[in-house]
């Protein structure tokens, strides 16, 4: 296996910490965003979209970091990041749109504000980041309540979820957003922050 990803994305943040934590040793291809390496002809053969991650396998190609490690823990079933239960199974998915619809791109978009406009050497844009942080207010809101005695987001184990939603968070607390009013949220990612695939992997995302 070939994994294409890059340092200040956090769909390759989430792929990163599931590989490692299964355990699994792909070979990693880094891309440079500022030299264009996700405009390469070559790259843009292995995902169109010019996105990462992209997972090289023998004979195909994956794209999109959800369903990568919805495969990657395919591999490793004793793991059992994906539950067995199908209605727990369908839980993980739920969760996991919910990420890409409503949790995922207000922390891109401060990240982006943040962090990235400045390296590129422009302003935030005060109004996208006032925005930003109201949709992280809302959706952590949302995500706290359900959290209430729960330790995961599904079932008593980890779960791909996990990882797909901490993801998300990462990106937006690496650009100031807080935590302080929501403590189940907080209290779930301390644990997941806590493992060592999540912290061997910090150098991996923005």
């Amino acid at each position: 296996m070939k994994l294409h990803v890059n340092p200040l994305s956090s769909n390759s943040r989430r792929v990163l910490a599931v590989t490692a934590y299964l355990g699994l040793k792909p070979d990693i291809k880094v891309l440079d965003f500022g030299k264009g390496d996700h405009r390469s002809q070559n790259f843009l053969a292995l995902n169109p979209n010019g996105a990462v991650p992209v997972l090289e396998l023998n004979d195909r190609v994956l794209t999109e970091s959800r369903a990568i490690i919805h495969y990657l823990a395919s591999l490793k079933p004793e793991a059992r990041l994906v539950p067995t239960d199908p209605l727990e199974q369908v839980e993980v998915l739920r969760w996991q749109f919910w990420d890409a619809a409503h949790f995922s791109p207000p922390h891109g978009t401060l990240f982006f504000q943040r962090v990235l406009q400045p390296l590129m050497g422009g302003e935030p844009d005060e109004g996208r980041v006032r925005d930003a942080e109201a949709q992280i207010e809302r959706y952590s809101k949302v995500l706290d309540n359900y959290l209430g005695g729960k330790t995961w987001l599904v079932g008593r184990s980890i779960t791909v979820a996990d990882f797909t939603l901490a993801a998300s968070l990462a990106q937006g607390l690496d650009a100031g957003a807080k935590l302080d009013r929501f403590g189940n949220v907080k209290s779930w990612y301390a644990h997941i922050a806590e493992l060592d695939a999540w912290q061997s992997t910090a150098a991996s995302r923005g």
